[in-house]
């Protein structure tokens, strides 16, 4: 993850009269190009080069707590015209969903002030209007236990209680 000074500075002073502006982009070997989506925007922008469609969104990133590394959540409306045939090509595809967050900011519509990459969409259920799923890291060893050791049975023999 790479910040610029300039968003570094749109998230430390909330004040600030730049706003910044979330982007998702959502990709998958049967797609023939990646889905590119702004949130909450009365209609479709061009960010980086790329044409991002306005959908109402919301988006809680991974994170990290006193446990450990944190799955993220993303929920995405107004999916009956436009993700289902995407979700059903890369399920029957059975590969993962990759996902790319991006923040650009207001001033700068050309170049991400924030890139997030390396999650995958897991766990996705579907409603009428909505699609919700879990962000997770694309290496499952960033959920292993510190110091990346892997604590099993049969390494520990003492995990065994009994």
């Amino acid at each position: 993850m790479s910040l610029t000074d300039a968003i570094k500075e749109a998230y430390a002073d909330p004040d600030l009269a730049d706003v910044v502006i979330d982007t998702l982009e959502l990709d998958h070997p049967a797609f023939a190009e990646p889905i590119r989506i702004v949130p909450n925007a009365d209609s479709d922008m061009t960010l980086g080069g790329h044409l991002h469609q306005a959908l109402g969104m919301s988006i809680s990133l991974q994170g990290f707590d006193d446990d450990g590394p944190t799955t993220g959540v993303v929920s995405i409306e107004n999916v009956s015209s436009m993700l289902v045939p995407y979700l059903r090509d890369a399920v029957q595809a059975g590969s993962p969903i990759t996902v790319t967050y991006r923040a650009y900011l207001a001033s700068n519509l050309s170049a991400p002030g924030e890139v997030r990459g390396g999650m995958f969409l897991s766990k996705v259920s579907l409603s009428a209007t909505t699609a919700t799923g879990t962000l997770e890291a694309s290496s499952k060893h960033d959920r292993q236990a510190f110091p990346r050791l892997v604590y099993s049975l049969s390494t520990y023999k003492a995990l065994h209680g009994g």
